[in-house]
């Protein structure tokens, strides 16, 4: 869409876990055959936006492109839900045109590419507390590369001096 500012990733999955937990709390005051399709649905949201590898990701399983294909299923679901569950609330109808629509939007205007780590370095300044993410990780993988090292060494003198000591040890307790 042209003249339109795109939505960045971490707004889509906001967006998406705000109609998830929608549907759920409609689902609460509906009776009837309604109730179970709606709490599918919002439970289907939240776990879609929770499982994609995002900033607002919990597991991060499932990747960006995967995350585009099934949105698109959402919509299409949602667009369809009335019709196939056979909803009698015109209300409901309503809403749930309404967040297909809304998926269809999400879908069209969102920027599903992984940013580079500078690029979310930059990100995570402007919105604050960045340096102390980025002093954690880099402290982490100075460690670890020390650890690694360190074992390295001990392992390339047990391959290098162990068979000689293993012999000695050996000829010295059989005397």
């Amino acid at each position: 869409m042209k003249g339109r500012a795109p939505i960045g990733f971490w707004a889509h999955q906001l967006v998406e876990y705000l109609l998830g937990f929608m549907l759920l709390s409609l689902a609460i005051r509906l009776t009837g055959p309604a109730v179970v399709p709606t709490i599918v649905g919002g439970l289907l949201l939240v776990s879609l936006a929770a499982s994609t590898d995002g900033p607002l990701g919990a597991l991060r399983l499932v990747g960006r492109k995967l995350h585009r294909r099934l949105d698109v299923a959402v919509a299409v679901a949602l667009a369809a839900s009335p019709l196939v569950f056979g909803f009698g609330n015109v209300m409901l109808v309503a809403v749930a045109e309404g967040m297909a629509l809304a998926m269809v939007v999400l879908v069209r205007r969102t920027t599903y590419f992984a940013p580079s780590r500078r690029q979310r370095r930059a990100e995570a300044r402007a919105v604050g507390g960045a340096d102390l993410a980025d002093r954690a990780i880099d402290a982490a993988t100075r460690a670890a590369t020390a650890r690694a090292r360190a074992a390295g060494e001990v392992l390339g003198r047990v391959a290098r001096d162990g068979p000689t000591r293993l012999g000695r040890f050996v000829g010295r307790h059989r005397r």
